[in-house]
Order: C-alpha cells, then sequence, then structure tokens
C-alpha cells in the first residue's frame, strides 16, 4: 500500500518548519566544532609519526 500523498507532503511541510525554527550555532561555534573534529581525527596519526620519528 502506498502512503498518502498529502500526509507525505504535510510531514515534509512539518518537517521543514522544524528545521527553520532551529537555532543554529553561530560561525565560530561551528569553527570549534570542525577544529575540534579534525585534531580527533588526526590524533592516531600524529601520535603514529612521532613514534616513527622517536625510533
Amino acid at each position: 500500500m502506498l502512503p498518502d500523498p498529502a500526509a507525505a507532503k504535510a510531514a515534509g511541510a512539518a518537517k521543514t518548519a522544524k528545521a527553520e525554527t532551529a537555532p543554529t550555532p553561530a560561525r565560530a561555534e561551528l569553527s570549534e566544532l570542525a577544529t575540534a573534529a579534525r585534531d580527533a581525527a588526526s590524533a592516531p596519526v600524529d601520535a603514529a609519526r612521532v613514534a616513527e620519528l622517536r625510533a
């Protein structure tokens, strides 16, 4: 059974309205989050490189 197109459209509109009302973080906050994620992702590589250089 296919979903009701009108119900699907209403659900999509509700999601859009919710997304539009959600507060967005300031640009500086996003930058800090990106930096933290990048640092966390590169930490194992950095540790391996330091160990390689010390060997």
